[in-house]
């Protein structure tokens, strides 16, 4: 029986292993598949750090915009007037010095009428403005304005800047106004605000008031010292004639009456 040989044709695509030194044909093909597949991969944190840098370098270079917004101006607020201080009627007046001046009884006859609405004040107002030519002082208070009534003339003060506008409407920058204008502004003002109504003449549902006078005598390190105190509705020319017996101008004290 003869032998038949086989010739292995030879490709480019089959891959020739050959055997290490000791290893068998199996054991090397074995060998040479296994350090292929268990290769150890490449770090992350290397893939990583690789990855930030490429990010960082593509970074804009151009500054980022902000939207620009203009400064608030603040437009001025207009001043309010600030309402003066009434000084056309007081409630009580003293005296403190060591000087004791004697006093003439005229002053402790002096009385003021006075009304306060609003119970029958449309009969009230009606009958003094029929004596308000006539009387030596009046003074008419509602809860904004205060007339101040001295024989022909007539004296308005604002206690609000919207009555400030009313009467700076009505006089201008004067002060002293006629009595017919006074009259006319209170009259619109009768049937809705309540008057104050002090006078020295007497008129309808007013009651008369007396000045009541009362002296104290106390000690001090300088000596003796002398208080008279009226009280009641005074006048400012009452005071004056009180304040004209002393020398010391510093003796007064004053307290006003509360019109509002």
């Amino acid at each position: 029986m003869s032998l038949m040989s086989f010739e292995v044709p030879t490709s480019p695509n089959l891959r020739t292993i050959t055997p290490l030194s000791g290893d068998s044909g199996l054991a090397s093909i074995w060998k040479s598949s296994s350090n292929d597949l268990f290769t150890a991969p490449s770090s992350p944190e290397v893939s990583t750090s690789s990855i930030l840098s490429v990010m960082c370098m593509n970074v804009p270079r151009t500054p980022k915009k902000s939207l620009y917004v203009p400064p608030r101006i603040e437009s001025p607020k207009p001043k309010k007037s600030k309402p003066k201080a009434v000084d056309y009627i007081y409630s009580s007046v003293s005296f403190t010095s060591s000087e004791n001046p004697i006093f003439d009884d005229v002053y402790l006859k002096e009385k003021t009428f006075v009304y306060k609405g609003m119970e029958n004040q449309e009969f009230a107002w009606s009958d003094f403005k029929r004596i308000v030519p006539q009387a030596e002082q009046s003074v008419v208070a509602t809860s904004n304005l205060v007339f101040y009534f001295k024989k022909d003339n007539a004296y308005g003060k604002a206690l609000t800047s919207s009555a400030q506008s009313k009467l700076d409407k009505a006089c201008g920058d004067s002060s002293d106004i006629s009595i017919e204008i006074a009259v006319k502004i209170l009259d619109d003002m009768a049937k809705s605000e309540k008057f104050l109504i002090y006078s020295t003449s007497s008129f309808n549902y007013s009651t008369v008031t007396p000045i009541i006078k009362k002296y104290i005598k106390m000690g001090s390190q300088s000596g003796p010292l002398h208080r008279h105190i009226f009280s009641g509705y005074l006048f400012p020319t009452l005071i004056d004639a009180l304040q004209r017996v002393y020398e010391d101008e510093k003796a007064i004290k004053k307290y006003m009456v509360s019109l509002h």
